[in-house]
């Protein structure tokens, strides 16, 4: 089977990508385009936002063509070369709950010559094929052949999902605050 690293890491450090503000389908800009990961499937690049959304980002034409507003602190985000596996923490209200999304992004295809970014919902037309709970404070997503990895930063666990079915199994009791995983064969 899989076999999963776990690397702890006491305070995650990243650096940001920030592109030009961008003009959205509904006449407003958004200004602060912070970007916490990216991942690339053909000449797609999806970008979490720290603070809000996904972006998709046309590489051959270097413009964003979507913009997902409605997953409100995606952090980690990985792909099986067909789905995309983000990590988030959504609120309602005063409620935090955290989730693990299935996107399919056939439907999110590159729009050529293409000047503002449409909105889309994520449950728009099966843009989101699964939604998983997950532990406390999702971080980071690693994907093997059989199984999907969530490091739960507030939890110290990761989460197994299974990809056959999206099922969640156990979680796996790690140290404190795991955050960076890596999956290799065994």
């Amino acid at each position: 089977g899989d076999q999963l690293d776990y690397y702890p890491i006491a305070s995650p450090s990243r650096s940001s990508i920030t592109l030009a503000p961008l003009n959205l389908s509904d006449g407003t800009a958004v200004t602060d385009v912070d970007i916490r990961e990216v991942v690339i499937i053909g000449r797609q690049a999806f970008a979490t936002r720290p603070r809000d959304g996904l972006l998709v980002i046309d590489l051959d034409e270097n413009n964003v063509d979507y913009y997902i507003s409605d997953i409100f602190s995606p952090r980690g985000i990985a792909s099986d070369g067909v789905n995309l596996f983000v990590a988030s923490v959504d609120t309602s209200a005063t409620t935090l709950t955290n989730h693990l999304y299935v996107i399919n992004p056939a439907s999110l295809t590159a729009v050529a010559g293409n000047t503002t970014a449409a909105l889309v919902d994520k449950d728009d037309s099966g843009l989101v094929t699964a939604d998983i709970e997950a532990g406390t404070d999702p971080q980071e997503v690693a994907v093997s052949t059989n199984y999907i990895f969530v490091s739960n930063m507030g939890a110290d666990t990761v989460s197994v999902v299974n990809r056959a079915d999206y099922s969640k199994g156990s979680d796996i009791t790690v140290g404190d605050e795991p955050f960076g995983m890596n999956v290799y064969p065994a």
